[in-house]
């Protein structure tokens, strides 16, 4: 496996083990101008993201709450933004932690 697939691998592993956690219905890998790596779970949009981070440029996660569910994002090192829907019901610190450990380890991969 040549260094470049094994690196979309991980990505796609380290996204598919965030959708695993309960309460967490999409995943995406954004870049900084808003296209999509990687995404898996439901059909969400969650390039808007990548507004509220233009808005707060010294933000590193930011979290956006509506009424089908909440939008927590992070700007990675690599200035991509790992975003995660999670469903109303779902346990937005433990969502957060999982995130940044999720988000440090794709940074030393991007």
């Amino acid at each position: 496996m040549s260094p470049l697939r094994l690196e979309q691998f991980v990505e796609k592993r380290l996204i598919d083990d965030l959708l695993a956690l309960e309460g967490i219905s999409c995943v995406s890998l954004i870049t900084s101008d808003g296209f999509i790596l990687e995404s898996t779970g439901t059909k969400t949009d969650l390039t808007s993201i990548v507004n509220l981070f233009d808005l707060r440029p010294k933000n590193t996660m930011v979290t956006t709450v509506g009424e089908n569910g909440t939008i927590i994002g992070i700007r990675l090192e690599s200035n991509h933004i790992l975003a995660v829907l999670c469903e109303v019901s779902s346990n937005l610190g433990r969502a957060r932690l999982e995130i940044e450990s999720v988000g440090k380890t794709l940074s030393s991969i991007l």
